[in-house]
C-alpha cells in the first residue's frame, strides 16, 4: 500500500513538473510592443531585451532598419533575437534573422497611428485610426 502511495505522489509530481515546463516553454522568450506615429516607430521591450524603449524615425519612406535585443541598428555581431523592419507608410514588414519562429511577417498600418505586438511566434495587434 505504501509503495502505491509513493508511486502516486511521484507520478503527480512528474505530471505537474511537465505541465509547468510546457507552460514556461509556451511563453514568448521575447515580446515587444510597437507604435507607429507618422514616420516614427517606437518599441517597448516586454520580454528579453536589454532596452526598455527604443525608436527609429524614417527620413523617407520606405525605410529599413535592424532591431535586436540591444536596440535599433546596434551592430551586434550575433544577437540572440534580431529582425529587419521595413516601413512603407501602409505596411510594416518584418524579416526574422535570429531567435524567431517566423521568416517573414507583415502588418497593415494605414492611418496616423498604429499599435501591435511582436514575439518569436508572430505579430498581433490593432490599428488605431
Amino acid at each position: 500500500m505504501k509503495g502505491n502511495f509513493v508511486f502516486a505522489v511521484l507520478g503527480a509530481f512528474l505530471l505537474i513538473s511537465c505541465q509547468n515546463k510546457e507552460t514556461q516553454n509556451s511563453q514568448p522568450k521575447f515580446q515587444l510592443s510597437a507604435k507607429i506615429t507618422g514616420q516614427t516607430i517606437s518599441f517597448k521591450g516586454l520580454g528579453e531585451t536589454i532596452w526598455t524603449e527604443s525608436s527609429y524615425s524614417c527620413k523617407n519612406l520606405p525605410c529599413e532598419f535592424t532591431l535586436d535585443e540591444k536596440g535599433v541598428n546596434s551592430g551586434e555581431k550575433s544577437p540572440a533575437v534580431s529582425m529587419k523592419v521595413k516601413l512603407d507608410g501602409k505596411n510594416v514588414e518584418l524579416e526574422g534573422i535570429n531567435g524567431v519562429k517566423w521568416q517573414k511577417l507583415s502588418y497593415s498600418c494605414e492611418g496616423k497611428e498604429c499599435e501591435f505586438k511582436i514575439d518569436e511566434n508572430g505579430v498581433t495587434g490593432t490599428s488605431k485610426p
